[in-house]
């Protein structure tokens, strides 16, 4: 009866400790995901500062002042959502603290228990004798009932890992989603920030063709009226 308790309880914390295993890697698997985002940002930091000083030194007109208050927004929305990550990331680190801690505390309550199951031969021994079987080995038996609450403690200390490290890697998994969410925003704030740029150099181009014909015209007017004065002086000296 009691090695099959032992066998049962091994294959528990066998499953347990797969399952864990498996969190332990999509956990490991998502930071660096968010890692990569993050390194991503810092690419990102550096066109939008950029960008932002060209802007500023060549005067956005006012129809392309709101794609930039825009993209000031975006990139701000995309440093609250990396500040919730480094968030997140600090209480991942506080449960796991607290993992430890409470696995610290199961241990005293095993030396607790441990107490408790010295009792446990005594018990053994009356079941036994009513069964009319003679006494266990005290020290098999002693052995026995520790492999048991050994085996019992660290199956209920992996459930409330397993617990905590689900918990954890969902947060993680939809931290994940919404920062590469708020990237790909950045991304396409990025291009149209471009494109406004492309807008600004075409208008400067058409502004300085308009200039040019205008002098053109006004030499080509000035040259009129001075032929019109040459001839109408060369008329009044010939008469």
């Amino acid at each position: 009866m009691l090695e099959q308790e032992m066998e049962e309880l091994n294959e528990k914390i066998g499953q347990l400790q797969l399952r864990n295993n498996q969190k332990q890697t999509e956990h490991t698997e998502i930071m660096a995901a968010i890692n990569q985002l993050v390194e991503q940002q810092a690419t990102i930091d550096d066109k939008l500062l950029k960008q932002k000083e060209i802007i500023e030194q060549n005067s956005l007109p006012p129809e392309h002042r709101e794609a930039v208050q825009a993209a000031v927004s975006k990139y701000d929305a995309y440093q609250n959502a990396v500040k919730e990550m480094q968030e997140k990331q600090s209480e991942v680190d506080r449960r796991t603290k607290d993992l430890t801690d409470a696995e610290k505390q199961l241990n005293t309550q095993r030396l607790q228990d441990h107490t408790l199951t010295e009792q446990m031969p005594i018990y053994e021994n009356q079941r036994l004798e009513l069964q009319g079987k003679p006494p266990a080995d005290p020290d098999q038996l002693s052995k026995d009932e520790n492999r048991l609450l050994e085996g019992k403690v660290k199956a209920d200390y992996l459930v409330r890992l397993e617990e905590a490290n689900s918990i954890e890697v969902d947060q993680l998994a939809q931290l994940e989603k919404n920062l590469q969410k708020e990237s790909d925003s950045l991304q396409n704030t990025t291009q149209q920030l471009g494109n406004a740029q492309e807008q600004l150099a075409i208008l400067r181009q058409q502004h300085k063709e308009v200039v040019m014909q205008d002098k053109r015209a006004m030499a080509a007017k000035l040259a009129a009226d001075l032929c019109a004065g040459v001839a109408c002086l060369l008329q009044v000296n010939n008469s």
